[in-house]
C-alpha cells in the first residue's frame, strides 16, 4: 500500500499530495544523476549503464530530493538514461525496468543499440 501511495505522489496530478518534476541540475536528483553520467561521453557509444534507483535515493552525498525518494519507494529498482540532441535539443529519456528482468536482455547489444535509437 505504501508503494501505491508513493507511486501516485509522482504520477497523479489530482493527488493533493503530488509532486511535480521540476527543473534539476546536474547530478541532483534521479535525472540530474543520469544526465551527469550521461554527460562523461559514454552515451554517444551507446553504452547502457543501469542504475540501482536506491542505491542513488540513499546515497549520503546525493542532495534530498523528494521525487527520487518516492520512486524507490514506489518500488522502482532499475534505471537507465539515454540523452538525446535533436536538432540542438537536448535532454534524456530515461527507462525503467523490472527487477525481475533477466539481465543478460538487458545488457544485449542490439537490445541497448535499440533503446539508444528510440531516443534520437
Amino acid at each position: 500500500e505504501k508503494a501505491l501511495e508513493a507511486l501516485d505522489k509522482i504520477r497523479d496530478p489530482s493527488n493533493p499530495e503530488y509532486i511535480p518534476p521540476t527543473p534539476t541540475s546536474p547530478g541532483v536528483g534521479l535525472a540530474g544523476v543520469l544526465w551527469s553520467e550521461s554527460s562523461r561521453g559514454d552515451a554517444e557509444n551507446d553504452v547502457v549503464v543501469w542504475r540501482d534507483v536506491c542505491a542513488i535515493a540513499s546515497d549520503p552525498d546525493q542532495p534530498h530530493d523528494e521525487r527520487l525518494q518516492l520512486a524507490s519507494q514506489a518500488g522502482f529498482r532499475l534505471v537507465t538514461g539515454i540523452p538525446f540532441n535533436v536538432r540542438g535539443t537536448k535532454g534524456l529519456v530515461i527507462y525503467y525496468c523490472n527487477p525481475h528482468a533477466d539481465k543478460r536482455k538487458l545488457v544485449n547489444r542490439p537490445n541497448e543499440r535499440f533503446m539508444c535509437s528510440q531516443a534520437d
